[in-house]
């Protein structure tokens, strides 16, 4: 008896050794996935899925390799990674993030569109829904893109994730012919000012002002953009809210502040920006 109790022990010993192993090898890819070092990381997500002890743990291990694969955009190492994937709710959300980050919401949605999300669980349904609904905005099916989005507002797991799908919402309704419901979602946003280094809160401000100024209310749409904490020139956020003030003012018919806020926005545009600011420019000639 007493032998058949040690015998146990080293047993469940050794499973938590392993399980120990796989934490530290999931958590050490984890943190190279946040920085950038996506290449090592799908390396380790892939390793440490080999000793995970449970399916669970498996899947998310290797659905970060896939995620890793998609932010390289090595998409057919993702769609191999996707494929060793046990679980089919994992394998289905993994299929879905490939097809989006190609902008392949044709195919998505002929995949997808009748999926029962509802069967995915919690930790898995944000995604699912907020994936899809970005298909069904692609291909222009705003009606079924809110109805994810909203679906997928049930399950915010987190700040930054859950203003992206504000935004997400508040640009599917205003294509729906809802704009005041649309910019309650952006005020949602706004609510955040305080974490405006990330351009999720100015997108918002920018959005708003697009909407007031095609209420015509202007003078709304510019205080909206004078909420927006001023960048340094040669970064997008100096420049993409001065092409939208341009715009507003094109709106109003003030060609010369348009032109002026053109010229500024052009001046401190970074060069992918430069071309969209010049067309703006472009069109008051």
């Amino acid at each position: 008896m007493k032998s058949r109790t040690l015998v146990l022990a080293g047993i469940f010993g050794a499973a938590l050794a392993v399980q120990a192993d796989f934490t530290s090898d999931f958590q050490e890819a984890l943190q190279l996935y946040r920085k950038g070092e996506t290449q090592e990381a799908r390396r380790k997500f892939i390793e440490a899925a080999k000793i995970a002890g449970q399916e669970k743990a498996q899947c998310d291990s290797l659905h970060y390799a896939v995620l890793s694969a998609v932010k390289e955009k090595n998409y057919a190492e993702a769609e191999k990674i996707a494929a060793d994937i046990p679980r089919d709710d994992y394998k289905k959300l993994s299929r879905m993030e490939i097809l989006i980050a190609q902008g392949k919401g044709n195919e998505l949605t002929a995949e997808f569109e009748n999926e029962d999300l509802s069967k995915f669980p919690d930790f898995l349904a944000f995604d699912a829904y907020d994936c899809r609904g970005q298909a069904f905005f692609r291909v222009r099916k705003f009606d079924r893109a809110i109805l994810d989005f909203q679906e997928a507002e049930k399950f915010i797991g987190s700040t930054l994730p859950g203003a992206a799908l504000w935004n997400r919402l508040g640009a599917a309704l205003n294509q729906a012919g809802q704009p005041d419901e649309a910019l309650r979602y952006y005020r949602k946003t706004e609510a955040l000012d305080k974490m405006q280094k990330y351009g999720i809160v100015r997108t918002a401000y920018c959005e708003a002002a697009g909407i007031l100024a095609d209420q015509k209310k202007f003078d709304e749409a510019l205080k909206e953009l004078e909420k927006i904490e001023p960048e340094q020139k040669g970064s997008y956020w100096y420049a993409y809210p001065l092409m939208v003030k341009g715009q507003i003012f094109a709106r109003m018919e003030d060609r010369e502040k348009a032109e002026a806020a053109y010229r500024e926005a052009i001046e401190g545009a970074p060069e992918t920006l430069k071309k969209s600011i010049e067309r703006e420019l472009g069109k008051l000639k």
